[in-house]
């Protein structure tokens, strides 16, 4: 009986802990592309990179990202890119 007392309690403390290793499992990463180039903005970018959707957040990882200031496009205004962050 002590043992089936014993077997119950470490069961009972062990499952939170399994339960919590089950959601700390990544979600798969998806590829994406997007880009602005060859549009009539002032400012054009492209992206690639990866990302994950999780319960609460989405987590972004950018691989590449390409940003230009067009010369042809509607806005013949001040143009300024001073810093990305």
């Amino acid at each position: 009986m002590r043992n089936l007392c014993l077997l119950l309690i470490t069961m009972f403390l062990l499952c939170p802990a399994i339960n919590q290793a089950q959601d700390s499992i990544d979600p798969p990463a998806i590829s994406f592309q997007m880009s602005s180039f060859n549009t009539s903005f002032g400012m054009q970018a492209d992206f690639e990179g990866e990302y994950r959707v999780h319960p609460d957040s989405i987590e972004v990882d950018l691989t590449k990202a390409d940003i230009r200031i067009s010369t042809h496009c509607p806005y013949k205004g001040r143009r300024n890119f001073a810093a990305l962050r």
